[in-house]
């Protein structure tokens, strides 16, 4: 599956690991500076291994599949197992005013590489349903480069967020409300809107946990959680799935 990362636009997000309320309250000029630290610790002096495997699920107003379709109102769950050789996205939501859903799981089975791709969907027309997988030997295809799209979607969660927010945060015309809490040096909740945008965001422990961004003047919006070194993710048994050959 071909990832195409969006802008953030977000929704209200509820942030759930650490309300506002149970947190002291910092300026706004503490909390840029927060997220300028996170991202230093992250990006050029890191001070911890990065993780192997996370969860996240996202949500957002539109999205762009393989450069080619508009899917509306979606929501998009991923997994990664950098350790296990094993990801999976699954893209639901509305594709002309139908129901659609895209999943694709790729592992490595003994010696190859297989990716399996479902899709139910209206197109032309008329519905679609197809499931099948693909399988490449390991030493023609590695795992890392079948999975770059996902590989690179958990690093952008992991080493960029901290610098994103703060330039959201930057580039505001003019607050209008704000909220920003922060346990220690290496926490951070906030809610800030003026009258074009809102934000949310959650950082523990130098780590982005969740956030959102509305643009009041659209609707457009964007929200996703992230769970780090989640350790639930399992591997379904795959082998029903019909081999095609390409």
């Amino acid at each position: 599956m071909k990832t195409k990362v969006l802008p953030l636009l977000g929704i209200v997000l509820f942030l759930s690991a650490c309300s506002t309320s149970s947190s002291p309250e910092v300026s706004r000029d503490a909390a840029l500076s927060l997220l300028k630290r996170f991202d230093l610790e992250i990006n050029y002096t890191p001070s911890r291994i990065p993780p192997v495997r996370y969860a996240l699920q996202e949500k957002m107003s539109t999205y762009v599949e393989d450069d080619a379709y508009t899917i509306e109102d979606v929501q998009i769950d991923r997994e990664l197992d950098r350790e296990n050789h094993y990801c999976y996205a699954k893209i639901q939501g509305t594709k002309e005013g139908h129901p659609y859903i895209h999943e694709s799981w790729t592992y490595i089975s003994i010696d190859k590489n297989i990716t399996c791709h479902y899709w139910n969907g209206y197109e032309n027309g008329k519905w679609i349903k197809e499931r099948y997988r693909l399988e490449v030997k390991k030493n023609e295809e590695s795992w890392e480069n079948t999975a770059s799209e996902e590989i690179k979607e958990m690093n952008r969660l992991y080493g960029q967020m901290a610098l994103t927010f703060y330039q959201y945060l930057l580039d505001m015309k003019g607050e209008t409300n704000g909220e920003y809490h922060s346990n220690d040096g290496t926490s951070l909740t906030f809610v800030s809107e003026d009258d074009s945008y809102r934000y949310e965001g959650e950082f523990q422990n130098n780590l982005y946990q969740s956030g959102a961004r509305i643009n009041k003047e659209t609707g457009m919006y964007y929200q996703s959680k992230v769970s780090w070194n989640h350790c639930d993710i399992s591997m379904p048994s795959l082998d029903y799935f019909p081999l095609r050959t390409e």
